[in-house]
């Protein structure tokens, strides 16, 4: 018997090193990636850059484009990696959905890391080459209370959820992280 598809999703706080993590599994185990802000950015080069509702707009937009590119995947019985800063409240019951269509199992990778190191990557990436020139600047005054908290809840979602602490990127284990992730993706 064929094993369920998977949809891993790469969570947390702006600054953790989501996109970072996320890349280095797809890399690893070639799996497609689907990050909010590539998506974004494409949609911010075709639609144009308006203001800063617009911009909430179109990263609403992004999570759900990719949530319908995850499910032609896995559908098609493809393991798939989501990737973005996903909130319950507002991403949980869409992801919750793909998962029961597409009858696929989750596991969620949270990164977080020490709350100064959060705040001073944060203001480090807003108006740096990292940031599209498409993307508004984020207001850290906006983050700061969530950024202290260093990281975020899992979504509520079924599956295990792995924090990975990214203080550090040299301390990460990637070799854990890659090992656990390829036996649930083979199971």
């Amino acid at each position: 018997m064929k094993p369920k598809p998977k949809l891993l999703i790469v969570t947390g706080l702006p600054a953790s090193g989501k996109t970072w993590i996320a890349s280095e599994i797809s890399k690893a185990l070639d799996v497609p990636l689907f990050t909010k802000d590539q998506i974004k950015i494409e949609l911010l080069e075709s639609l144009g850059k308006k203001d800063r509702n617009w911009d909430r707009q179109l990263g609403m937009a992004a999570v759900r484009l990719q949530v319908r590119l995850a499910e032609n995947l896995l559908i098609r019985n493809c393991s798939v990696i989501l990737e973005s800063n996903f909130k319950n409240e507002f991403d949980g019951p869409l992801l919750k959905d793909l998962l029961e269509k597409t009858a696929s199992e989750c596991m969620q990778i949270v990164c977080g890391a020490e709350a100064g190191v959060l705040i001073e990557r944060f203001s480090r990436r807003e108006g740096s080459a990292e940031r599209s020139p498409l993307q508004f600047a984020t207001n850290i005054d906006e983050w700061k209370p969530k950024l202290k908290k260093g990281f975020d809840e899992p979504l509520q979602l079924p599956g295990k959820a792995i924090p990975v602490d990214t203080t550090d990127f040299s301390r990460v284990d990637m070799p854990f992280i890659l090992r656990t992730i390829e036996e649930f993706l083979t199971s």
